[in-house]
């Protein structure tokens, strides 16, 4: 029998430290492509650089990053580079947060408006400051498996907005260095942004399904508890 309960027990060691886990990936991939795609922008518009068209942008931010890892200390150049990601990810976070609960508020404003009906359901930031979301969680923290789906699902929830508020950045640093012109090049940019939005949007009424499926089953825990 102990032999048998071994690997649950391992599987269920490695289910407590999932949190961990994602909570640190998330915010070391999220700083990560902060700090590849907006540093060399952010540092460009500081300097006060313009640019007259997208293809000169795109080689200057290759040029920086070739001549930053071609130094004769790459070793401190990455370390650098590792802990950039984790505090531009901390510093990302709320930022990400704001732009998600805005654009779910404007779609739900646009539903209301137009459509009369919520025909798309998104989870939003905000949902997790009901007393619902802290019913859900003290369900969830009682059954490990579970609330690693849960968990899980909400990552790649924040992985989507992080994308696409890291693109956001991307797009409107990118607008401001090239003399806030128009171009055909920027408004295919702007459509790689706008699907990557729609992406976090769609994903993110798969996670109010997660969320809600798990809200279900903590009323149908209670009402059976309190039946008995």
């Amino acid at each position: 029998m102990p032999e048998d309960s071994q690997p649950d027990s391992n599987i269920s060691g490695q289910v407590k430290n999932l949190p961990f886990y994602l909570v640190i990936s998330s915010l070391f991939l999220k700083g990560l492509l902060f700090t590849f795609l907006n540093g060399p922008l952010m540092f460009l518009l500081i300097k006060g650089e313009r640019f007259n068209n997208i293809r000169d942008l795109i080689i200057k931010i290759s040029v920086i990053w070739e001549t930053l890892f071609q130094t004769n200390i790459p070793l401190l150049s990455l370390s650098i580079i590792l802990l950039l990601a984790i505090i531009m990810g901390m510093t990302l976070t709320p930022i990400e947060r704001f732009f998600t609960v805005s654009i779910v508020f404007l779609i739900n404003v646009m539903q209301k408006v137009f459509l009369k009906n919520k025909l798309l359901f998104i989870f939003s930031p905000i949902d997790m400051m009901s007393e619902e979301y802290v019913k859900i969680l003290a369900y969830l923290f009682k059954r490990p498996e579970e609330k690693a789906h849960w968990e899980w699902e909400l990552f790649h929830y924040y992985m989507y907005w992080s994308i696409a508020t890291n693109l956001t950045i991307f797009g409107i640093i990118s607008f401001a260095l090239l003399h806030y012109s128009i171009s055909f090049s920027l408004f295919i940019l702007w459509l790689v942004v706008v699907s990557f939005v729609a992406s976090a949007l769609f994903h993110g009424k798969l996670m109010a399904k997660v969320h809600y499926f798990y809200r279900d089953k903590e009323r149908n825990q209670n009402l059976m508890t309190n039946m008995n």
